[in-house]
């Protein structure tokens, strides 16, 4: 397990610092809902928070120590009051996990340190009958017990569960702090880590991920292409548009990402005539020709368009629909 810490966590200070606050003064609440998207770092952060409670030896901020007993322990995965709480016989977290992992684990005292922490992953997806069954526990808890869910979505989680926890969710970075953490995680170069963060959406995971994702220059280059075939050929019927993407739809929310990015950039060079904003230099000439050809007015108009889609994407999840409406407005 990497060195969880809270020194370690970019951004989020107020949410971080309220947490700090409440090791040092012993103020914690027995269950926290962790709210952010895919790959912003909420394990990272639970993490971080439970290790800081376990510590025997917190600073005086409210980080972890790092050296005690506990803190050692928890890095290697063998904390004895600290548990991940995972399905073991179905997909997604199940009541029976929950009796088994949670409320007869909470029966018993912590074995060596003040709390027994609980951290569930992927709970938005848990089932109803889970969350019931978190119900009583969440009503009743143990003066010791901590449960911290954490989920892509809140707003999947019951009523009862929203109103009986803390609620922290993360937001995501600014785009140099992403830029910033991808460099020095991984040793990118300056142009890798910008391309990174410019499609990271603010998410520390994600700009990782498309590092290692091989597949994902390749998509953007296709996408691309597409995009630039429409204002070649005399296409009228935006259904027949709209099909030709359809092979992404299993990465949906990629393909406006890299619409609203191509866009982006097709307008400042059409504004500017100029490359340094392009964050992919195989890919210049391509958007000079575009720049040149539709020009700055109609470029802006296919940015607000792709970053309209990306947010209808989210509500309603139709990816052929959104792109229909993306390109009748383009």
């Amino acid at each position: 397990m990497e060195d969880a810490n809270f020194a370690g966590i970019a951004g989020n200070k107020r949410l971080i610092n309220n947490l700090r606050r409440s090791v040092v003064n012993g103020t914690n609440s027995h269950a926290y809902i962790i709210d952010g998207s895919k790959g912003i770092g909420k394990k990272r952060l639970a993490n971080a928070f439970a290790k800081a409670l376990l510590c025997q030896n917190a600073s005086a901020d409210g980080d972890s120590c790092g050296v005690c007993l506990s803190c050692r322990t928890f890095d290697s995965g063998n904390n004895p009051d600290a548990f991940y709480v995972r399905p073991e016989e179905t997909k997604n977290v199940g009541i029976k996990d929950i009796r088994k992992q949670i409320i007869k684990n909470m029966e018993t005292k912590p074995y060596l340190y003040k709390f027994k922490i609980f951290i569930v992953e992927n709970a938005g997806e848990m089932m109803i009958q889970a969350q019931n069954g978190l119900l009583k526990t969440f009503e009743e808890p143990a003066p010791y017990g901590v449960i911290m869910l954490l989920a892509d979505n809140s707003r999947s989680l019951l009523p009862t569960i929203l109103s009986r926890a803390v609620l922290l969710k993360m937001k995501p970075l600014d785009f140099e702090t992403v830029k910033m953490c991808v460099r020095e995680r991984t040793g990118a170069d300056e142009q890798t880590a910008h391309f990174c963060a410019a499609y990271s959406r603010g998410n520390i995971g994600r700009a990782l991920s498309i590092i290692e994702d091989e597949n994902f220059m390749e998509t953007r280059r296709k996408i691309t292409e597409l995009l630039r075939g429409l204002y070649q050929k005399d296409i009228v019927d935006v259904m027949l548009s709209a099909k030709m993407f359809d092979e992404y739809k299993e990465n949906m929310q990629d393909v406006f990402d890299i619409a609203e990015m191509w866009f982006r950039d097709v307008a400042v060079c059409a504004e500017t005539e100029s490359e340094k904003h392009i964050i992919q230099k195989d890919m210049t000439t391509a958007i000079k020709e575009t720049a040149y050809q539709i020009g700055t007015e109609r470029a802006l108009k296919g940015f607000d368009a792709a970053r309209l889609a990306g947010r209808r994407l989210k509500s309603n999840g139709n990816f052929t629909m959104t792109m229909e409406m993306m390109l009748m407005q383009t």
